[in-house]
């Protein structure tokens, strides 16, 4: 499943919306859907809802994944000990 930031990003791109109409439409600051976009703000519930129900991207989207533990594990397992 792709990312709340990447499915919000195609959403804008299928519709053809900048980030200040986008952020408009979803009560919030332009910078701050900026700062979403770019993975340097996080998305709290209200937030979250707020998406869901203009998109239809569902709040589980913004939820956080262990992709990362489970990366820096197949990393660790690939190392070899000398």
């Amino acid at each position: 499943m792709q990312t709340g930031r990447a499915q919000l990003a195609d959403w804008m791109d299928r519709r053809g919306l900048n980030q200040r109409e986008t952020a408009r439409s979803i009560a919030m600051n332009h910078t701050t859907l900026n700062h979403i976009l770019t993975g340097r703000r996080s998305v709290g519930l209200a937030v979250a809802v707020r998406i869901e129900q203009l998109t239809g991207i569902p709040v589980e989207a913004w939820m956080p994944t262990d992709e990362g533990e489970i990366e820096s594990a197949s990393v660790a397992v690939g190392r070899k000990r000398k």
